[in-house]
């Protein structure tokens, strides 16, 4: 009985002492003047080697041995603070003095930017196969193809008179071959009077653009003409719901033409006795190239031409 009381004894003993060793120092660290916590603040024990780092809200937690043993502070901006632990007191409350501390001189060395190339920047460019590729309302063309920019919209599904970014209508440029053109619309612009065989490609630059472009606060369209393959002949002939429309092109190395026209096939009822059709259009464009075709330099001369016409009806008198 006297081991076992002895043994009981020793572990009872053995346990407090590790409750003691196994005390938790808790406390918060604030400024002295605002009492404003400060958060990041490292708190050290020195003989215990043991550390912690405050929360958002300054306070800490940290496993305190035997005492005495030293509390140290530190933050960036405030003096050290430095405490003598005899008890174990918690929770405490640290204040610290601002210190402001000097810097030294901070040198950030970078490569040199490179210029910054706006020149792309809200452009759009639809070769000639997505141009005829859009399924046409009344003739396959130029304006109602930009519906598939994501910048360009339009007034109504009967307008073909495209909008850039929601301008209206009236502020956007069209240019053919560099050359700005005007009222490019058949029969109360359904449908452009531009032939489709006859671009390249199609162009939508909105705005802002540099300064080269100008004339439009909404956007310009550029429409690029085709010219005449540089190793022979080439041409083709086509139907539409309302026209009919051929394009011829060739040249050589040095010399190429190109030309594309359609007129209102429907116009061939004139020929039928006591039929007379209200309107007609023809269309036409034309280009000659003069120079080596690559790289493409040199002079190049276009012409784009329509004409239109409404004839009143006749009323038997």
């Amino acid at each position: 009985m006297v081991r076992v009381g002895a043994l009981w004894l020793l572990v009872a003993s053995t346990a407090m002492a590790s409750v003691e060793a196994q005390t938790v120092l808790r406390g918060v660290v604030v400024d002295d003047a605002t009492r404003a916590p400060i958060p990041g603040a490292l708190v050290q024990l020195a003989a215990e080697r043991a550390a912690a780092t405050t929360d958002r809200l300054g306070r800490f937690a940290l496993s305190l041995g035997p005492l005495p043993d030293s509390l140290r502070v530190t933050a960036i901006g405030w003096r050290p603070l430095v405490l003598a632990l005899t008890e174990a007191r918690s929770p405490l409350t640290l204040a610290m003095a601002r210190a402001p501390m000097a810097i030294a001189e901070l040198i950030v060395a970078a490569p040199a930017a490179r210029p910054l190339d706006l020149s792309e920047h809200g452009r759009w460019r639809m070769p000639a196969e997505a141009v005829r590729s859009v399924p046409p309302a009344v003739e396959p063309d130029l304006y109602r193809s930009l519906a598939m920019v994501p910048a360009v919209s339009f007034t109504s599904p009967l307008s073909a008179r495209p909008m850039i970014r929601g301008y209206d209508a009236q502020e956007v440029t069209t240019r053919i071959d560099g050359f700005e053109i005007s009222n490019l619309y058949h029969l109360g612009r359904v449908f452009s009077s531009f032939p489709a065989d006859g671009a390249e490609h199609v162009s939508v630059t909105a705005a802002p653009f540099t300064s080269s472009v100008g004339g439009s606060v909404a956007g310009v369209i550029d429409v690029a003409g085709r010219s005449g393959a540089a190793d022979g002949l080439d041409a083709g002939l086509g139907t539409s719901l309302g026209s009919l429309g051929a394009w011829a092109g060739g040249g050589n190395a040095d010399r190429r033409f190109f030309a594309a026209a359609r007129v209102l096939h429907l116009k061939a009822l004139d020929l039928v006795p006591g039929v007379s059709f209200p309107y007609h259009f023809e269309d036409l464009y034309g280009s000659a190239v003069f120079g080596p075709a690559s790289p493409p330099v040199g002079s190049r001369c276009s012409a784009p031409a329509t004409t239109r016409a409404t004839r009143p009806p006749i009323s038997a008198g």
